[in-house]
């Protein structure tokens, strides 16, 4: 039975050391990194790398190592205008593994671009709503004298319609025709009225047309 315990106790202590020496061959995996703006300017943007756990961080312009940190949680990294276009990566690793974060440096420090168009464009849409307010202050004070103008006119032109009304209202129409006496009627004797003859021996006479004279002559000619 000690034979035995003592077998077990071999057993225990050899799997311990195996067990050990796996996690000194095996480190933890690396952890994922994350990239922060942390600030923007006209001429350049501030990025941090970071991790939750103490790692190797590396910053890369396209094949170019810019800067390398060792046991670290973070790593910072400034890019200026003219490099936005370039490629970037973070990079963290250890003796077993690596992993790298592409950052799109125009996209992620984009704010610059935003602040420097919304600088410019705002004086700029200022200018446009005043030449907008002039120039429908200019068609509204047209369409006022356009207005007032055909409201002028048209009045003078009614008052000049109905005084040449009233004057032709006012004026006699005077209306030339011919008389002809016929030879039984000759001898009678012709009443008298407002008719001028001016020869006793012509047949045509000048009267004046008068309304009240030509309704009583109709009314005795019928009776």
């Amino acid at each position: 039975m000690m034979f035995t315990n003592k077998k077990q106790k071999v057993k225990n202590i050899f799997l311990m050391l195996i067990f050990v020496l796996h996690q000194l061959s095996s480190p933890d995996s690396v952890p994922t990194p994350a990239v922060k703006k942390v600030s923007v300017s006209s001429e350049s943007c501030f990025l941090l790398c970071r991790v939750d756990r103490e790692t190797t961080l590396l910053w890369f312009k396209d094949e170019q190592m810019l800067n390398q940190s060792s046991s670290a949680l973070s790593l910072s990294l400034t890019v200026h205008k003219q490099d936005f276009n370039s490629s970037y990566r973070c990079v963290a690793a250890n003796p077993a593994e690596e992993k790298t974060l592409p950052v799109r440096v125009r996209t992620t420090c984009g704010d610059t671009d935003d602040n420097d168009t919304n600088s410019s464009t705002e004086p700029r849409n200022y200018n446009i709503l005043i030449i907008i307010f002039c120039v429908l202050l200019v068609v509204m004070i047209i369409l006022a004298a356009f207005i007032i103008k055909s409201k002028y006119l048209s009045r003078n032109k009614t008052k000049t319609n109905g005084q040449a009304q009233g004057s032709a209202g006012t004026q006699e129409e005077v209306q030339y025709s011919e008389i002809q006496i016929s030879n039984n009627r000759q001898g009678e004797n012709i009443p008298e009225s407002s008719t001028t003859i001016y020869h006793t021996s012509l047949t045509t006479v000048y009267d004046k047309l008068e309304a009240h004279r030509m309704i009583t002559d109709n009314y005795a000619e019928n009776t």
